[in-house]
Parts: structure tokens; C-alpha cells; sequence
């Protein structure tokens, strides 16, 4: 693990980074040293869920931009979506829920991408199974086709996104089936948490 962290680590350094990837990558450190750090402090015991959820909720859409800002740094550093899915479910109406969850998908889809078309095909390469990696080639040919499939089998698994970007499949063809693969998770997921939500305070409130 410890090898494969200092051989990527190698690999970044030895590349030429522009002031925006600095950028990023500053954005990136701060994200992971602000949650190590209310994790490591404690401070994550006094997180009250339900302030939360009314923050979110009297933010409007600020709050939903927040939630699909997080959703779109978090998830690519392997938070769970279904965590992110769930939480907007437990904070908006359906409609809603879906509606940021989504965004929020796309977001964290778009920031893997980058990634990896940052770090390279090397990289990325040696952490894909081998066979998936030798089919790299026949998804750049048929960039929205072999996608949407690869989505709708492993949904929004950050090394495949990360993968993408690095080997270069077309933008905007990986994006619009991702759209579409992504909804038709997303939307059953919502629909389905909204109703466990709904018996759940049935249950414990009668």
C-alpha cells in the first residue's frame, strides 16, 4: 500500500504541474486535512445531524450546491455515494434529493476524470484489473456504449472514472452516459430511502 502511495507520489512529482493543477491539488489537501483533522480532534461527536439537515434546508440552493460540491470532491476519495444518495434523501423531498444527488454524482464523475487524465495512464493502469485495462482501447472506439455499460455494472466506482480521464475516452460522450447510467440508480435509491425513511419514523415515532 505504503509502495503504491510513494510510486504515485513519485509519478506527480516527476510530471510538470501548472499553477491551475496546484490549484486543484491545494483544494484537495486542504478537503482531506480539514475532515482528518474533525475526525482526529473529536469534533465529528458533537456533529448533530438534524442541525444539519435544517442548515441544509434553510440554505436553499447554496445548500444543495454545498452538498453536490462535497459529493463531487469526497466521493473520488472513496466516500461512498450511496452516503451522499441517502443523506439527500434524509434532507430534501424526493424530488430534490434526487435532483442534487444526481449533480452531485456528475460532479464526483467529472473530478475523477480529471484526475486521471492528470496522473496519466501509467498510473492508473497499475491499479486497474488487468483485464479491464486491455479493453481500455475498445472503450475509447465506442466511448458512450462501453460507458454507459461499465456504469451501469459498477456505477460510480472512482478508479474507473479516474480511468476515463487518463485513457482518454471522449469527454462528452463518458459524461452524457453517465448521466444517464447514474439516474437510473439514483432515482429507485431515492425513492426507496424515502420509503424506509417513512417507516422507519412510523415505527419509532407511533
Amino acid at each position: 500500500m505504503y509502495e503504491g502511495c510513494l510510486t504515485g507520489l513519485q509519478h506527480l512529482l516527476n510530471k510538470r504541474i501548472t499553477s491551475g493543477q496546484w490549484l486543484k491539488l491545494a483544494a484537495v489537501l486542504f478537503l482531506v486535512g480539514g475532515t482528518v483533522t474533525i475526525f482526529a480532534t473529536g469534533a465529528y461527536e458533537r456533529i448533530e445531524p438534524m442541525a444539519i439537515q435544517a442548515a441544509l434546508q434553510d440554505a436553499g440552493i447554496w445548500g444543495g450546491l454545498l452538498f453536490v460540491l462535497a459529493f463531487g470532491l469526497l466521493h473520488p476519495l472513496h466516500v461512498s455515494a450511496h452516503v451522499f444518495i441517502l443523506s439527500a434523501t434524509l434532507v430534501w423531498p424526493p424530488g430534490e434529493a434526487v435532483l442534487y444527488a444526481w449533480l452531485g454524482s456528475l460532479a464526483a464523475a467529472a473530478s475523477g476524470y480529471g484526475f486521471g487524465a492528470w496522473v496519466g495512464e501509467e498510473w492508473i493502469a497499475e491499479r486497474l484489473p488487468r483485464r479491464f485495462a486491455k479493453r481500455m482501447s475498445q472503450i475509447q472506439e465506442h466511448s458512450f456504449k462501453a460507458t454507459f455499460v461499465a456504469k451501469l455494472l459498477f456505477f460510480t466506482t472512482p478508479i474507473l472514472q479516474m480511468a476515463f480521464g487518463s485513457f482518454k475516452v471522449d469527454f462528452r460522450k463518458c459524461m452524457a452516459a453517465t448521466a444517464i447510467a447514474h439516474a437510473l440508480y439514483i432515482v429507485p435509491e431515492v425513492l426507496l430511502g424515502e420509503q424506509i425513511t417513512a417507516w422507519a419514523s412510523s415505527v419509532w415515532g407511533s
